[in-house]
């Protein structure tokens, strides 16, 4: 049985959810499944053993029916109630949940109306123009739902790289723990930190002739649900996320070669062999050649060194101007995540987050921050219970009592802003004049014009009130494309004003797009990593945002929030003074 972790749970009973809305069962059947998602998300005790031992029943709000059920999948594997409710809803009609815009209520909807019960049904209902008269849809809903039906068709068979991540590290601890004595690497587009990643690839250093022996072991591993093929030197698989896997096991005087040639990414790899080709030497998967004779090479970093030229950093490997820089010896040192000292866009019960304000300073501390900035969304997000003047006060008195009794971290009194269609803040000016930080957010009509949305994102900018512009383009990875947006003028603008871009690191988010941050980067943009955090334990997807901050080549003095939290002082009094000023 493969073994039942937190997230395996959540993502249960979140299923569950789903099909009992599909089925249109009882409201509170299905609310008593929504609260026991947000309980078991905001637990920070071993939910396993206190599932083993049924101390959850203890819990207000968790049930006797909902512990046995979770015994039964934590001690089995499997959920009877669950096989038994998937079968009375068609896979077709589950495939659509993946679709931006449905959920559980739509989709009963779609297939008691139009009789839909799968993703052809659905493209062909849209197509005729059915969908959009559906009491509650309309034209722009069904215009919506059609791009994010474009969208998913594009991106089937690809993971979120926090997804792929994830699988990829269970295989490469599974497979330590049995063969201590071998070396693992994760290579690809995982080691690149790519945000979509289409598959797993995994690199094993031979020792004493054992690959065979791993061969055996990774396929028979739990998790495994298909072998696709299995040799003595390589193997391929698919877990049962749905994610294939390759393996290769390869000899030690070839591993560093291979694991530069499976890192890739290919228009990098092609480069490095036409340098290789022109200094004398033939490069390939198996070594570094010359005049037949393979060279010995200790790591990665000999092998740039031969081809002339500083090592580059896996993240940067994606021929867009790295090659260059590290032959003249100008690359950059990239940000780490030790780098940062401070938690920027953290959401709290005062709007949608999970955790108190406290909650999130402690959590903050323990991690080892010097700062955090507290944002709750704004009163136009409604659907967030976002904040309005008067309990954004009642937050600061909170904040202040916070700041007097918790020592070793510094609170910052900040806010999401909404950004309106005319660019003005949905906050009182009078207020935002007394924030330490704005982030500036745009939410609504996300449909629109890069012309409306590049003059609504400018007019926001030179309002003077905005300190940080988040999320910058609006996307959702495989399920929303992002506004379009005049870049280079939005990169002008900021620069100009002042204004930092966020690179948010929500794993579906991850944006800016960090082919924009290099152009950002070399145009002195300033950025900061933030958390857009919603439960405390969303703290630590900072390492997400730093991944694609070092593919956008930032360096430490690329981001605010790697400053101390004095640097960061000066930096708030900057920007109260820019908003108090209006400019």
């Amino acid at each position: 049985m493969k073994k039942i972790e937190k997230d395996d749970v959540i993502n249960l009973l979140k299923q569950i959810v789903k099909i009992l809305e599909i089925k249109g069962e009882n409201v509170f059947k299905v609310r008593a499944y929504e609260n026991a998602v947000r309980i078991f998300e905001n637990y920070e005790g071993d939910l396993i053993s206190a599932i083993k031992d049924k101390s959850i029943s203890k819990i207000k709000g968790i049930g006797e029916a909902i512990t046995s059920k979770l015994y039964e999948f934590v001690t089995t594997g499997k959920l009877e109630y669950y096989e038994k409710i998937r079968k009375d809803v068609p896979q077709g009609l589950l495939e659509l949940l993946n679709i931006q815009g449905l959920g559980g209520k739509r989709i009963k909807i779609l297939r008691e109306k139009l009789d839909i019960k799968n993703i052809e049904d659905l493209s062909l209902a849209i197509e005729k123009g059915e969908v959009a008269k559906l009491t509650g849809f309309g034209p722009a809903l069904q215009e919506s739902i059609k791009k994010s039906l474009e969208i998913y068709r594009g991106y089937k068979r690809h993971y979120l790289f926090a997804e792929a991540e994830h699988v990829a590290n269970q295989l490469i601890d599974n497979l330590r723990s049995r063969f201590p004595e071998s070396e693992f690497m994760v290579c690809g587009s995982i080691r690149r930190k790519k945000e979509i990643v289409k598959d797993i690839d995994i690199l094993s250093e031979e020792y004493n002739g054992n690959g065979k022996e791993v061969m055996d072991y990774f396929c028979g591993m739990e998790g495994v649900v298909k072998v696709i093929a299995q040799g003595k030197t390589k193997s391929s698989i698919v877990s049962d996320k749905g994610i294939n896997v390759d393996i290769r096991v390869i000899v030690k005087d070839e591993f560093p070669s291979a694991i530069n040639y499976f890192t890739g990414s290919k228009e990098h790899n092609i480069r490095l062999r036409q340098i290789a080709k022109e200094k004398g030497y033939k490069l390939n998967e198996y070594g570094l050649w010359k005049n037949e004779n393979r060279i010995k090479l200790r790591d990665e970093k000999e092998l740039y060194k031969y081809l002339g030229m500083k090592y580059i950093e896996p993240e940067m490997r994606e021929d867009m101007g790295e090659i260059e820089l590290a032959i003249s010896e100008k690359l950059p040192e990239l940000v780490g995540i030790s780098d940062v000292k401070g938690v920027v866009h953290v959401h709290t019960n005062y709007s949608d987050g999970k955790n108190s304000i406290e909650e999130n300073i402690r959590f903050a501390k323990e991690k080892g921050y010097e700062y955090i900035v507290i944002s709750d969304h704004s009163k136009a997000a409604y659907y967030a219970n976002g904040v309005d003047e008067e309990r954004i006060r009642k937050q600061w008195k909170e904040i202040d009592e916070l700041n007097r009794m918790v020592k070793g971290i510094k609170i910052y009194k900040g806010i999401e802003c909404d950004i309106m269609q005319d660019g003005s803040p949905d906050i009182d000016v009078s207020v935002l004049k007394d924030m330490d930080v704005v982030i500036g957010a745009i939410h609504s009509n996300l449909g629109m014009s890069e012309e409306a949305a590049t003059k609504r994102m400018l007019s926001a900018i030179n309002t003077g009130m905005f300190d940080i512009i988040a999320h910058p383009t609006g996307r959702l990875l495989q399920r929303r494309e992002g506004y379009k947006l005049d870049h280079e003028k939005f990169r002008q603008t900021v620069t100009e004003r002042g204004i930092v871009i966020e690179i948010n690191s929500q794993p579906e988010r991850l944006d800016y797009d960090w082919r924009e941050v290099i152009k950002g980067k070399r145009e002195g943009c300033k950025f900061v990593i933030s958390v857009d955090a919603h439960a405390i334990n969303q703290i630590d997807y900072l390492r997400y945002g730093v991944g694609i901050a070092r593919k956008g080549w930032l360096e430490r003095n690329d981001v605010i929030n790697c400053m101390s939290v004095n640097e960061f002082d000066k930096l708030i009094r900057k920007f109260k003074e820019r908003r108090n000023n209006g400019r």
